[in-house]
């Protein structure tokens, strides 16, 4: 099998143990995140190393990427 790329919203509720309604609001923000950054994005996706990143990552240390997960 191979390694993911992106994410959907069922895999992120799955990881992060929350709703897909909110793992669609966690990519939707992302995506507007890497629009801003000038990067391409696929709606209902997220890239993989962009989600680790943010919330696995030591470098987004002190760093606010989203709101508060509830």
């Amino acid at each position: 099998m191979e390694k993911k790329v992106l994410l959907s919203a069922s895999d992120i509720a799955e990881i992060l143990g929350v709703s897909k309604s909110k793992a669609y609001k966690i990519i939707k923000e992302g995506n507007e995140n890497l629009q801003k950054m000038h990067k391409l994005t696929i709606a209902g996706k997220l890239p993989v190393e962009y989600f680790n990143d943010i919330f696995y990552s030591r470098r987004s240390k002190g760093k606010v990427f989203f709101g508060t997960i509830r």
